[in-house]
């Protein structure tokens, strides 16, 4: 089974990436381009029922919302990102789904 973190890196490389820029404290898009080009990790990763059909993708995502730490090692040190997303479309096979981006700020600012 693919893991989430080659998941979300498939949606980054095929240009599926849907993300919140507006949304108060996320950074800039292309950091989290940036960020998946890095040694990285997906920690503390949550998975709930996702109740809002907001976003672009909200009424054909999947049902389920994540959410985690993503851990950043660049240059001798580590940074530490709260990351939150869903998949879109919902039928679309495993891997060549896209990925709408809700959250991704320094952790710490949920």
């Amino acid at each position: 089974m693919m893991r989430l973190i080659e998941r979300i890196r498939n949606a980054i490389t095929a240009g599926r990436v849907e993300y919140w820029d507006t949304r108060p404290q996320n950074l800039p898009r292309a950091d989290l381009d940036e960020a998946f080009q890095r040694n990285h990790e997906l920690t503390e990763v949550q998975r709930k029922d996702r109740k809002s059909g907001d976003g672009t993708y909200g009424l054909t995502g999947e049902d389920h919302v994540y959410s985690g730490k993503l851990k950043i090692e660049a240059f001798g040190r580590i940074k530490n990102f709260y990351l939150k997303f869903f998949f879109w479309q919902k039928n679309d096979p495993i891997g060549q789904q896209g990925i709408e981006v809700q959250s991704f700020k320094p952790w710490g600012e949920k």
